[in-house]
């Protein structure tokens, strides 16, 4: 059966029909992307929930929902990451679910828990208690001896508005550990959760 022009222009149609859906729905996604991350001068905001302002390093980024990666050069070289994790959930290798309340002693038990559930060798775990955007907060610090490289890694986390904040830090052990681990300092210096 031969197709009438009718039906020519509707497959046409059909077409062109579908090819503008999805230009317009890549459009949208893209400027929701676009839009859960805006820079404010030498800052940065996560417009999603809960957002949060910190200083921008400059560095590239591989997504900018949650969780946040932000690569200096390459994800195997260095990483930031920022995460935030709703109260009654876990951290990505932890089983301990987090509350609204917890103290900076279950937080560094949290923290130890998600690094040891890793499965990786961990020396030099250590950590101390310090202040995020105005909240009780820990800093766990420990180097991953794996080859190919000697990593050196920072973590943080807090409770605040019934989320825990969690930002981590990894780098190689080279000359450019201590350029990168400045960037990563003034994220945490200038971290303000916002809602």
């Amino acid at each position: 059966m031969q197709p009438t022009p009718m039906t020519r222009i509707h497959r046409r149609l059909s077409f062109t029909t579908r090819l503008v859906i999805f230009a317009i729905a890549g459009q949208c996604l893209l400027g929701d992307l676009q839009a859960a991350l805006q820079r404010e001068g030498d800052n940065v905001v996560l417009t999603d929930k809960p957002r949060c302002r910190f200083a921008w390093p400059e560095w590239d980024y591989t997504n900018i929902s949650n969780p946040l990666l932000l690569t200096k050069n390459t994800l195997d070289r260095s990483i930031i990451g920022i995460m935030r994790i709703r109260a009654g959930d876990t951290l990505p290798r932890g089983k301990t679910k987090i509350t609204a309340t917890m103290s900076t002693q279950q937080i560094s038990a949290l923290l130890r828990e998600n690094v040891l559930g890793r499965g990786q060798r961990i020396d030099s775990l250590t950590a101390d208690n310090t202040t995020i955007s105005g909240a009780p907060a820990v800093r766990l610090r420990f180097t991953e001896p794996a080859s190919p490289a000697r990593r050196r890694a920072v973590e943080y986390g807090f409770v605040k508005g019934g989320y825990f904040f969690y930002l981590l830090f990894s780098a190689v052990d080279d000359p450019d550990y201590v350029n990168v681990l400045k960037d990563f300092q003034r994220i945490v210096s200038t971290f303000k959760v916002l809602d």
